[in-house]
């Protein structure tokens, strides 16, 4: 797909470490078809480099390693590298990269949606899982600055998310019985930061970087977050 200057700078800069190991994440969960992962070059910090597709990532006693796939797709070689050895990475079909971590091609324009209009989507969700047995206030910590119209469509896409997602944790027993422990969730925009959930008794904090376009995989990511801390 040809590539857009407002996404190609949506994508922040990286440690490349953590690059590779979204890449192998994304890589294991959803496959990557028969086209493969994303050509890299990982280039160490010994001076060496060395070229493949991206397969996964794993740990092994305590210690990062990422698998690399090269040559013959029928019986490739496989390459072993410690992620930690790595300094710099170079990837190429940057499309690959845009499809996981950028993501939406679909880029919102005009103004965004007002707080009002956020708070009662927001607060819908409350009520659709009041009718569920659920007692949860679902709220948006303002943000002093930062409040511009690309950060309030992230809002909106990550509510309706989250709508989807708490619905369906909740139509699962084990899901539904952990969600009777929560009183409240409440989403915070943290410019640069990584899709997170933390708990606190009752409460959870999502936190995310909501200026950015969202995730092609939103939903299962934040599943996967919330989940983690039911």
């Amino acid at each position: 797909m040809a590539i857009e200057t407002n996404l190609l700078s949506s994508i922040l800069a990286q440690d490349p470490r953590e690059v590779l190991r979204r890449m192998g994440d994304y890589g294991h969960r959803y496959g990557f078809g028969k086209t493969g992962g994303p050509d890299v070059t990982v280039h160490m910090g010994s001076g060496a480099s060395l070229s493949g597709q991206v397969v996964r990532c794993d740990a092994d006693r305590g210690i990062e390693f990422v698998l690399l796939r090269e040559g013959d797709e029928t019986d490739p070689s496989l390459i072993y590298l410690r992620l930690d050895d790595v300094s710099a990475l170079q990837v190429r079909r940057s499309s690959a990269v845009l499809e996981m971590f950028g993501a939406s091609t679909t880029a919102h324009s005009g103004a965004g949606p007002t707080r009002l209009q956020l708070k009662r989507q927001l607060d819908k969700t409350g009520e659709d899982l009041k009718s569920l047995g659920k007692t949860i206030k679902v709220e948006y910590q303002w943000p002093p600055t930062d409040d511009k119209d690309n950060v309030r469509f992230g809002l909106s896409d990550l509510a309706q998310a989250l709508d989807k997602v708490i619905k369906r944790v909740a139509g699962q027993p084990i899901g539904s019985a952990a969600l009777d422990k929560i009183r409240i969730i409440r989403i915070r925009h943290e410019a640069g930061a990584r899709l997170s959930a933390t708990r606190a008794t009752s409460e959870i904090d999502i936190v995310a970087d909501l200026g950015r376009p969202p995730a092609s995989d939103l939903d299962t990511q934040l599943q996967k977050n919330l989940e983690s801390v039911l």
